[in-house]
């Protein structure tokens, strides 16, 4: 804790930080949290496939819901506040759980990159080559290196491990600069690698065979890695005087937004590009709901057109040959598995001899 002539120069005012830190922590990880649920949904009753690419998003989510929770730990004990409204004991326990933090915040992040990166290989299927498969999986690689590195730099950062939060305990500490300098560079690993993330698809689906919309789709929701980098940016120029702060408890307040922010981020970019079969779903269903129920100005449309191609001529306000029944249905429309969808329709013509028209249609993208 800082001395006494260090804390008269300490703000003295009453502001308080930790109502907007808590609702943005909160908010981002609902949202994340929201996003997963739905994924799981669409891997398991519309694609039916669940790959590792999605136990791994669920990794960093729970990684993220650890977070928050010491966030709100944090806040519990004075987090927000000024350092000269709080008592030694609620100084020493902010220290500790915010230290806590960094461990879901770091494997959060780097499980939601690599999420994305499986992601990746999966919708590339074959295409994806060799090459392209091994640098990936060299992007899986770096990630876990660098997050390692940060890890055990953490740990190692005091000998005993309790004076990273006591400050008056005995033992020797490392240097806060040389403890800034591996955050610097972990900093800057995350940064490249949400960018290089967010380039690839570009790259990759650039010459593969697809409608061009769907190229233009892909490539736009696999590059939302880049509200990631931002975070991971700011995040990263927040650090001078972090540790060496005497008002903790209040300064320390941007670093750790900007950080549960990345990790919220992440999970968002790897979840948001799974859920376009959802969309086609309900787009279908609205379709097919407009299909089952066709306006009175289409049927009328139908009838006239089907009355023309026969050679009969009917008023509006004229009666229906006795035995001629007017139907109009479709009797069944069917979703199958992952993105094959077929159509059944079944046509009453309006003729003396009850010609019956069925269509079977089957897409599959």
């Amino acid at each position: 804790m800082a001395t006494s002539a260090e804390t008269m120069a300490l703000p003295t005012n009453h502001s308080n930080r930790a109502p907007g830190f808590i609702a943005c922590s909160v908010i981002t990880s609902t949202a994340a949290l929201a996003l997963v649920s739905l994924r799981t949904y669409v891997r398991l009753a519309i694609v039916r496939k669940f790959g590792i690419d999605d136990y791994t998003i669920h990794l960093a989510m729970i990684c993220g819901i650890i977070a928050v929770c010491l966030n709100g730990v944090q806040v519990h004990y004075g987090f927000g506040q000024h350092a000269v409204h709080l008592t030694p004991q609620q100084g020493i326990e902010i220290r500790r759980w915010n230290f806590a933090l960094r461990i879901p915040i770091l494997v959060g992040s780097g499980l939601s990159k690599i999420s994305i990166s499986l992601l990746l290989l999966r919708l590339l299927g074959n295409a994806a080559g060799r090459t392209r498969k091994y640098f990936l999986h060299g992007i899986n690689i770096f990630v876990i290196m660098y997050t390692l590195i940060d890890i055990f730099s953490d740990v190692a950062s005091c000998r005993p491990l309790a004076k990273v939060w006591d400050l008056q305990l005995p033992g020797k500490c490392r240097s806060p600069d040389s403890i800034i300098s591996v955050v610097y560079f972990q900093g800057a690993c995350a940064s490249a690698v949400s960018l290089l993330l967010s380039v690839l698809p570009i790259l990759f689906f650039a010459n593969l065979q697809m409608a061009r919309r769907t190229k233009v789709v892909l490539c736009g929701l696999t590059s939302l890695g880049i509200f990631d980098m931002i975070c991971s940016i700011v995040r990263t120029a927040l650090l001078p005087g972090y540790e060496k702060s005497l008002d903790f408890s209040y300064t320390a307040i941007p670093i750790t937004l900007w950080a549960t922010l990345e990790l919220n981020f992440a999970i968002l970019a790897a979840c948001i590009p799974t859920l376009r079969p959802l969309f086609r779903y309900f787009d279908n269903s609205s379709r097919a709901g407009r299909s089952r129920y066709p306006s009175k100005q289409a049927f009328n449309k139908h009838d006239h057109s089907t009355e023309e191609a026969h050679g009969h001529s009917f008023r509006s306000d004229q009666r229906p040959i006795p035995g001629v029944h007017d139907q109009y249905s479709l009797t069944s429309v069917g979703h199958g598995r992952g993105d094959d969808r077929s159509n059944t329709s079944t046509e009453f013509l309006r003729n003396p001899g009850g010609i019956v028209k069925t269509t079977d249609v089957r897409i599959i993208v």
